[in-house]
């Protein structure tokens, strides 16, 4: 009771097990972004493709990462119309097999689906919904609400404090599977900068 506990097993071999207290770093993800629609003024439509690449720098036997490399490829597309936007981003992940405590796991490519909308409250405020969709990179375990994937509902907002800081929140929610967290908490931080550069006449 009122104790920390979190063991995953599988054919009786143990694949992580959790440790309580202390603050441990998970995985660290890069990612490079390019622009396929040229920017104009007079534009609704953007669309662009990331590229992410997931560095094994967690700690795998306690859970916070798997031990490999993993690639992502997304296509995130919006299109706006003031005050609203509507954004959707397809994705695909290809996993590579996690470093164990001693269990045989294998995974195979992921597909996910997000699709939301964002309201301009004001000139700083944006509210946000959206939905989110995961395939399960997990062997078949014969779970249905594990092997379905995770669907997942997020509300939040988009503070833009000043022209170099942003702060973004949601509550995400897991529908209808068990795949996923029953909860989650989203925070971002995000800080822009300027080249310096100007054009000249």
């Amino acid at each position: 009771k009122n104790s920390f506990a979190y063991r995953m097993e599988k054919d009786g071999e143990l694949w992580i097990e959790g440790d309580a207290g202390g603050l441990q770093l998970a995985d660290a993800t890069l990612s490079a972004q390019w622009s396929l629609v040229p920017v104009s003024a007079y534009s609704h439509l953007k669309a662009s493709l990331i590229a992410a690449l997931k560095v094994p720098t967690g700690r795998t036997r306690y859970g916070f990462g798997s031990g490999r490399l993993d690639v992502g490829l997304f296509l995130p597309v919006e299109f706006g119309c003031d005050p609203w936007s509507l954004y959707a981003m397809p994705g695909f992940i290809r996993y590579s097999d996690p470093h164990t405590r001693g269990a045989d796991v294998s995974v195979h490519p992921s597909a996910s689906f997000l699709i939301g909308a964002a309201y301009d409250y004001s000139e700083r405020l944006q509210l946000l919904a959206q939905l989110n969709y995961f395939s399960s990179p997990l062997e078949k375990t014969g779970v249905g609400m594990i092997d379905d994937g995770a669907v997942e509902l997020a509300l939040g907002f988009r503070y833009r404090a000043n022209p170099t800081w942003q702060v973004e929140f949601a509550f995400c929610e897991d529908l209808f599977t068990r795949a996923a967290p029953d909860f989650n908490l989203h925070l971002g931080v995000t800080r822009f900068f300027t080249t310096g550069l100007r054009k000249q006449k």
